[in-house]
């Protein structure tokens, strides 16, 4: 996040302007101190077994783009002893990260989510939240909501109307479920 902290010289690849420079000067800070981190994993006992996430809570503010790049961030599931590398274009939001790792762990047992594990995900869909605006993307549409109105969509109107009442849902559900205490019984 702005402003862009100042970094030790040898982290200063791009000339320091506090900001796009500075930004680059950080990606390159975060690559070397996770590199640094992964080295360090690698000569532990644990690390075969263990699945690492990495991910972003949200684009960089300046990003420009449509809606679907505001929502575009990155999801890295590292596990070399435990699954192959691959690249998977597909639609994916924060909601399918609980159900994957569960998918990854071989835990078999009921579960509340609204996610889909990456491996075995069904659906073209993701969805996100800014604030109190809900949205839903597939392959072919998506839809900007404010849990009372419609503020943008582009698609099939049909496939709207359908996009439109599964995120209103989805929105009722949890704000019942929430309130209710009643997330996961024992």
């Amino acid at each position: 996040h702005p402003p862009f902290a100042r970094l030790p010289a040898e982290f200063e690849k791009y000339a320091y302007d506090g900001k796009e420079q500075a930004l680059y000067n950080l990606f390159y800070y975060s690559d070397w101190a996770l590199g640094e981190f992964m080295d360090k994993a690698r000569q532990q006992p644990w690390f075969d077994n263990t699945i690492f996430i990495l991910t972003a809570d949200h684009v960089y503010a300046g990003q420009q783009g449509d809606v679907r790049e505001s929502f575009h961030i990155p999801l890295v599931i590292y596990a070399p002893k435990l699954i192959k590398p691959s690249v998977n274009p597909h639609l994916y939001s924060q909601l399918d990260i609980l159900p994957t790792l569960i998918d990854l762990m071989g835990i078999d047992v009921g579960f509340s989510a609204f996610g889909e594990s990456v491996f075995k995900k069904t659906t073209q869909e993701a969805i996100a939240n800014q604030g109190g605006i809900g949205v839903i993307f597939t392959d072919k549409a998506y839809l900007k909501h404010t849990w009372h109105q419609r503020l943008e969509a582009q698609g099939d109107p049909t496939t709207l109307d359908t996009l439109e009442q599964r995120l209103k849902s989805i929105a009722q559900v949890t704000v019942k479920l929430l309130h209710d205490n009643t997330w996961a019984k024992d």
